[in-house]
């Protein structure tokens, strides 16, 4: 979220399942070049190490499935925009009511990367799903919906 920091974090922690990676600053990053056609194996474990808990099998081969489809170019531009903006600045402008949810668990944003994001935003509200990884809508979808339900709840009074 906060730019060449998490990406090394996700570089260290995926290396070769990674497309692309490339950061400046200090110590940098491993470069990971992917060609076309994307392989299979890449996206599998692209897609199965951002959760933690279990998520249906069906659902993650359609998660592939649709990973597969995007050329190599777009994998790389994707990791490489990640790597190159920083969006603090944009945090900061907003100015509507937000709701953070993670998973403590997340092999990708540390509590360090949320609090950022909650220091930026203006009166975020930050919810923590233990056990549960990156992607904690994939992994509770019932939990997360009554999360935002109740979050729009008290807004919305």
């Amino acid at each position: 979220m906060v730019g060449g920091v998490v990406v090394r974090r996700v570089v260290l922690r995926h290396g070769p399942a990674l497309p692309y990676a490339e950061a400046g600053g200090p110590g940098g990053a491993p470069v990971v070049q992917l060609e076309d056609p994307v392989s299979r194996e890449l996206a599998e474990r692209f897609v199965s190490g951002l959760t933690e808990a279990p998520v249906g099998r069906g659902f993650l081969e359609t998660v592939v499935e649709e990973s597969l489809k995007a050329p190599a170019y777009v994998w790389r531009e994707t990791l490489r925009g990640l790597l190159e903006t920083d969006l603090r600045a944009t945090l900061a402008g907003i100015l509507v009511p937000t709701l953070v949810v993670r998973g403590d668990r997340d092999p990708v944003l540390t509590p360090e990367d949320q609090q950022t994001m909650l220091d930026a935003v203006p009166g975020a509200r930050l919810i923590v799903h233990e056990g549960a990884g990156h992607v904690v809508h994939w992994e509770r979808p019932a939990r997360v919906a009554r999360d935002i339900a109740a979050f729009t709840a008290t807004v919305m009074r």
